[in-house]
């Protein structure tokens, strides 16, 4: 009897309308219709607070659903399912070495960032403009700085072997 329970509730867990998936990719849009996110809908939840069973339930019938200022969509029965595909790479955090991941698409794509969500998030204009002036300045020498970094820093040397290894398997 316990294993045709174990049955029933795995059919009623695929017949979800959101692709067979227990945490599917949706996409985050602000009040002009421009995407701001793409995440899972547990990450949404929680950077969004809003409850994700009861989004859940509004996607059996509609692909989007209007929150106070956003928009979410997702994939409904028949619809192509994409996941995030955000690779992941090893990269310095200060002095150790950690797991990061690579932007695939949006504004920050092939840039390595702490956090998937960081792919999508808005630009910071002010840190912008200072970054430009700061590489305007000391442009040359910031990317010597870096070069010999890079050369002798022992972290940057086991993050550099560490990534190349990965990318052979």
């Amino acid at each position: 009897m316990l294993l045709r329970e174990f049955f029933i509730d795995q059919i009623d867990e695929f017949s979800d309308p959101l692709m067979n998936r227990k945490d599917p990719v949706i996409v985050v849009y602000d009040k002009k219709g421009k995407p701001i996110d793409r995440l899972n809908l547990s990450v949404a939840a929680e950077k969004y607070q809003f409850n994700p069973e009861f989004i859940r339930k509004q996607f059996k019938h509609q692909d989007q659903v209007r929150l106070k200022n956003i928009t979410l969509y997702a994939p409904i029965s028949g619809q192509p399912v994409e996941d995030l595909d955000e690779k992941q790479v090893w990269a310095k955090s200060g002095k150790s070495v950690v797991r990061k991941y690579r932007c695939t698409s949006g504004p920050r794509k092939n840039r390595t960032v702490s956090k998937m969500s960081q792919c999508f998030a808005a630009p910071d204009i002010k840190k912008r403009a200072t970054l430009k002036k700061t590489k305007a300045r000391m442009g040359a020498r910031m990317a010597r700085k870096a070069r010999r970094t890079k050369r002798v820093n022992p972290a940057s040397i086991r993050t550099k072997a560490m990534n190349r290894s990965s990318r052979r398997r």
